[in-house]
């Protein structure tokens, strides 16, 4: 991408250019921290992380082809303070990455110093990035060869981590919610920063890293967005939108017991993807569970498997072939947030199935911003299968229309000869601040919320 457009979108608030500015110039950022909190990774990854982060609030001053220079100063002054925060003394050097020339110069040093600088970044430009970075950790930070590799080595995962220490679940999760639906706005964003996580751990198998960016859950439905990473100079499929099954296996299991979970249905969404051609795609991975199968929000630790990921585009217009990265990902999935509920007393409310005339029963209800599970009951000459329809009516006068749900039916308690059951649970296509719900619809029946639903 070049600059230029990468400045317009990040002034736009496009989350995808700074993921991809990260992507270019983390490496950058990290040999400034580097050559002045020495043998402080942690501390450089966090000054880094923060640097971005400055640089995404100040989006509007950045120009054109200053970008990288607007970052290193402040990536220099933030490692400074944090130096000063141990009680250390800055080492001695000339750095000619500083973004403005020292103001005590005069006009012909002032120009030869910024013509020395061009120069430089001339140069320096000309080389790959791997080559550029090991220039300038060597000749002007002074640092041993032991140090270049394992700082470009903390590199190669920073700018993932970063990426979610900046944005929130809400942000990371916008994407994939325009491609189902619709952009989610800032109260749809603050609601899954207050649900979601950004603090599970990458994992990985045959030299392939899959890092979870952010989870959101409710008790039924996990939500995960995966970015895969594959060995440098492999050249992944571009997926587009694709919708897909696209794990291999799906194992879950709770991580105390060993014992295996119900986890329901997978679905996977990709992202679109800035630079198609290179060895990292993004996708949103959801399970839909139903009731009696796992609980997301029990408290109790599970750990996901992931095993063999399938890669194969079904419109292709620059020929990829289908891929299957193998190996198993592994995840612990201890840290997902009590999703907020509400639950609402139907009162009996009933409805009228056309097709066989039975009156159905809406038993019980109720609403997470993620989904609605419910309970139904019927007579049992009526079927195996009743229609029904729930219609949620928020308080701005839009619907949102519940016909389908993943569940079971069974006798229920009654046993046999009694009323049938059905259990469902099903998943909205956005997610719905419970707030703004006014009452839900059945039939004929309004059943109206509790005053306090958050």
């Amino acid at each position: 991408m070049e600059e230029g457009e990468l400045v317009r979108w990040l002034k736009r608030g496009d989350p995808a250019a700074l993921e991809a500015l990260m992507d270019r110039d983390t490496a950058f950022a990290c040999g400034v921290a580097s050559s002045i909190l020495r043998n402080a990774p942690r501390d450089v990854e966090e000054v880094v992380s923060d640097s971005f982060l400055a640089l995404w609030d100040n989006a509007h001053k950045l120009i054109p082809g200053r970008v990288r220079g607007y970052l290193g100063a402040i990536v220099r002054n933030r490692a400074k303070n944090r130096l000063r925060e141990l009680g250390k003394e800055m080492p001695l050097e000339e750095d000619l990455l500083d973004l403005e020339p020292s103001g005590d110069l005069g006009p012909a040093d002032f120009l030869e110093q910024a013509e020395r600088k061009a120069l430089v970044a001339q140069l320096l430009d000309s080389l790959p990035l791997q080559d550029r970075t090991i220039f300038l950790r060597h000749y002007y930070y002074g640092q041993t060869v032991a140090e270049i590799g394992a700082a470009l080595a903390a590199a190669l995962t920073v700018s993932a981590v970063a990426a979610y220490q900046i944005w929130g679940p809400g942000n990371l999760f916008d994407s994939f919610f325009t491609l189902e639906s619709a952009p989610l706005d800032e109260r749809q964003k603050a609601l899954l920063d207050e649900m979601g996580t950004t603090d599970l751990a990458p994992s990985t198998s045959n030299g392939i890293t899959i890092t979870p960016l952010a989870s959101v859950s409710d008790a039924y439905n996990c939500y995960l967005r995966l970015r895969v990473e594959a060995p440098e100079g492999t050249v992944l499929p571009d997926m587009g939108t694709q919708e897909d099954h696209v794990f291999l296996d799906v194992d879950l299991r709770d991580t105390a017991t060993g014992e295996r979970l119900d986890w329901g249905v997978q679905k996977a969404r990709f992202l679109p993807d800035g630079t198609p051609g290179d060895n990292v795609v993004e996708l949103v991975f959801i399970l839909h569970g139903r009731p009696g199968g796992v609980n997301w929000n029990d408290g109790l630790s599970k750990t996901l498997y992931l095993t063999d990921l399938a890669l194969i585009p079904r419109e292709s217009t620059s020929g990829e072939e289908p891929m299957i990265l193998e190996g198993t990902w592994s995840f612990a999935l201890d840290h997902l947030y009590r999703s907020k509920i509400l639950e609402v007393d139907p009162a009996g409310a009933v409805r009228l199935d056309t097709e066989t005339q039975a009156m159905v029963t809406l038993e019980s209800l109720t609403l997470s911003p993620l989904s609605v599970s419910f309970t139904l009951s019927y007579p049992p000459d009526a079927g195996t299968f009743v229609h029904y329809e729930l219609v949620l009516v928020c308080k701005d006068g839009s619907t949102v229309t519940i016909n389908g749900a993943n569940g079971y039916g069974d006798p229920g308690p009654d046993g046999p000869g009694g009323r049938d059951y059905f259990y469902g649970v099903s998943a909205f296509d956005i997610p719905i601040p419970l707030e703004r719900i006014d009452h839900i619809q059945f039939g004929d029946c309004s059943i109206f919320l509790p005053d306090t639903t958050q």
